[in-house]
């Protein structure tokens, strides 16, 4: 169930979650998790080269924050909570801020619903359910927030199902949209670049694709070189990464990664359910020959044949369903951390998953009762 949950969800991920070809980015911090801004166009341009090139259509995009506001004063007395489910989460690294025309214009290239906002308000987006659930009773609670000196107060009691990253899944932990005239351009985070290829048929995409890649990794590994030269002193305070991301690359990953969890999951699920429909028919047939001298006496003493089919149908029903039975107790507590596990990464549909499967096996453990029933049924009688 776990590994079709995952296929499942991956192969709609691809539709959902990456709506453009390619997304780009330069990220910059420094040893308290600070954003330090870094012009992407401008560095290609450093090296000879325009990032935008390959794109029929593109969005320079910026995030902003203010040092002031960092998970740990959002979340307040929710922080505990959030460093259970997120260990990895550092308190003091500032929350995500995003200006409402730039999210607009984001949508429109990413062909989604707009936001709105009035003066003094803002929204959350987010789509990663663990982190969205803490976010929602924070906004339940309607308290306002403090940013760049202004204060707003929540647009909506609830987080916005969106996302600024393309994906394959949803864990997009969030981002806080406010109105343009709060936001200060010294405040500028991460710079990216959002786009869809000038190409026509599948070979000019590929082409289109490598062409971008290889120009970013050029860029990228140039500017890292420079950097580190520049900051040699104290290049340890600062955490420099690159970020290139297409729609054909998630989807290779995604199709690589839900390949091998579908294999390793009907492998060992087949496996384990071939052995034991095996096991308990041989085991159900070789005690009907071993019970052939009980039947012959059961229709001495009067005993017709439906009632001694009845009694073997009986019989073996309770033989198979009994091992089924311990199973599904166990695969209740297996499924619950199973889907732990899949929301942590952004995959929740496993209803679908979990029918699929009991599908498979009743058509194959139902199949080998039937087959066993059957047989059984034909030895006593030849007997007879």
């Amino acid at each position: 169930s776990s590994a079709f949950s995952v296929r499942n969800a991956m192969n709609a991920g691809i539709k959902k979650y990456c709506p453009v070809d390619a997304e780009i980015s330069f990220q910059l911090r420094d040893k308290n998790t600070v954003p330090i801004f870094v012009d992407m166009e401008e560095a290609y341009k450093n090296y000879g080269l325009d990032a935008t090139t390959g794109f029929k259509e593109y969005i320079h995009f910026n995030t902003y924050y203010d040092p002031d506001f960092t998970f740990g004063s959002y979340f307040g007395h929710y922080a505990d909570i959030l460093m259970s489910n997120f260990t990895f989460f550092n308190l003091n690294t500032p929350e995500t801020i995003v200006k409402l025309s730039d999210y607009n214009r984001l949508m429109r290239l990413y062909d989604k619903e707009e936001l709105q906002l009035f003066e003094g308000e803002y929204a959350v987006i987010g789509n990663f359910k663990t982190m969205v659930q803490l976010r929602n009773e924070i906004l339940k609670e309607g308290n306002s927030i403090t940013l760049f000196g202004c204060e707003l107060q929540p647009r909506y009691k609830e987080c916005i199902d969106g996302y600024i990253d393309i994906n394959i899944n949803a864990i997009y932990d969030g981002a806080f949209i406010v109105p343009d005239n709060i936001v200060p351009e010294s405040s500028k985070g991460f710079d990216y670049i959002f786009g869809n290829y000038d190409a026509s048929g599948k070979e000019e995409y590929e082409a289109v694709e490598n062409m971008v890649l290889e120009n970013f990794d050029n860029v990228f590994g140039l500017y890292q070189k420079d950097f580190n030269t520049a900051h040699e002193a104290d290049k340890n305070n600062f955490v420099l990464y690159g970020l290139a991301t297409t729609k054909e690359l998630l989807k290779a990953n995604g199709v690589g990664i839900s390949a091998i969890l579908t294999f390793i999951g009907l492998y060992i699920g087949m496996i384990f359910l071939l052995a034991c429909g095996a096991i308990l028919s041989l085991k159900s047939l070789t005690e009907a020959v071993d019970s052939l001298p009980n039947y012959e006496i059961l229709r001495k003493i009067g005993a017709d044949e439906n009632e001694i089919n009845r009694s073997l149908f009986r019989q073996n029903g309770i033989f198979f369903l009994l091992p089924l039975l311990l199973a599904a107790i166990h695969s209740i507590f297996g499924m619950k951390f199973a889907v732990r596990i899949l929301e942590n990464i952004g995959m929740e549909d496993i209803a679908s998953s979990i029918a699929l499967t009991c599908v498979v096996l009743l058509i194959i453990y139902g199949g080998y009762f039937a087959i066993t029933y059957f047989n059984s049924k034909n030895i006593i009688r030849n007997r007879q």
